[in-house]
């Protein structure tokens, strides 16, 4: 007898199996899900998505538009989200770790554990910072058929959007 896979992966899959993906976090690409949950942290999802919106209006919603932005300009872009100053340095760190990873295909392409350890070892959505920040996790490839599912980039405690995941 085969072990099976308990605790959150083992439930996620059960689920995946019985409902079909959900797409449940609100995001057009898994980039954009990177700058969610860097935006999230301690702020209403509402103002992510303005933040959101502004960056999509000026055309940076791109890892290599938010690298190369005016750092002034950006950070007016990300005002909406609360903590701007921190977040405009977190997100233009997580935008150069995807960036210098190959970005979503170049992820893909990793072994779930390298990726996942290339991604938190990054400043923008790494390991190492503590309470309600943004860490990196990852679930099965069935989740969403590659290495990142489409809730790769989760609060630590909370879930996403509060969802309690």
């Amino acid at each position: 007898m085969s072990a099976q896979p308990r605790g959150l992966p083992a439930l996620l899959d059960r689920l995946t199996r019985a409902l079909g993906p959900q797409q449940w976090w609100p995001a057009e690409s898994a980039f954009e899900v990177l700058v969610g949950a860097v935006l999230t942290q301690n702020t209403a999802w509402r103002n992510v998505e303005t933040a959101i919106a502004r960056l999509r209006a000026r055309d940076w919603l791109s890892p290599s538009a938010i690298v190369n932005a005016p750092v002034d300009e950006l950070r007016e872009c990300l005002r909406p989200s609360g903590y701007y100053n921190v977040k405009t340095q977190r997100l233009r760190a997580a935008c150069e770790t995807w960036l210098a990873l190959g970005g979503e295909a170049g992820i893909d392409a990793m072994p779930t554990t390298t990726a996942r350890a290339e991604l938190l070892a990054g400043r923008g959505a790494g390991a190492g910072r503590g309470g309600g920040r943004p860490v990196l996790r990852f679930y099965p490839p069935g989740v969403r058929g590659g290495a990142l599912s489409p809730g790769v980039f989760l609060p630590r405690w909370g879930g996403a959007g509060g969802l309690g995941l």
